[in-house]
């Protein structure tokens, strides 16, 4: 596994309007991915809705990681991990954080993201139009399932 070189975390709220902060990082890792129908199943109609490739993208469900930063859920380039209190992917509202993650993860591949200030002395973008972009992206997600 490569170690992240770069990171970049990005305060944000939740379309549920909780605040986190989400790491995003260009990195690649190898395709390991929680098992799981539900999973499966929303990350198959990600990559259809969203028309991106996110086979390679690693989905770490119950992660303890996402609420030491206050979040529920973080992207660092291809790793998404989600708080046990969002895992359960039979509920909407946990699909729309899920889907609002994996959009963080194409906004990487597609270098639309970069760092413009500092929170905590990491690396952040706080531009609400990749968290608006992300949020509406996780509602069209849990609505095409």
């Amino acid at each position: 596994m490569k170690v992240p070189q770069k990171h970049k975390a990005e305060p944000h709220t939740t379309s549920q309007g909780k605040k986190g902060l989400g790491f995003a990082a260009n990195t690649n890792y190898p395709v390991q991915r929680s098992p799981g129908e539900p999973l499966e199943k929303v990350v198959s109609t990600a990559s259809k809705v969203l028309n991106h490739d996110f086979s390679g993208v690693n989905i770490e469900l119950n992660s303890k990681m996402p609420e030491k930063v206050g979040a529920v859920a973080t992207a660092a380039g291809k790793q998404i991990k989600v708080a046990p209190s969002h895992s359960d992917l039979m509920q909407k509202r946990n699909v729309e954080v899920l889907g609002h993650e994996i959009r963080h993860t194409q906004q990487q591949d597609l270098g639309k993201v970069s760092a413009n200030t500092q929170i905590a002395g990491l690396p952040v973008n706080n531009e609400q139009r990749h968290e608006q972009d992300a949020n509406a992206a996780g509602k069209r997600i849990a609505s095409a399932l």
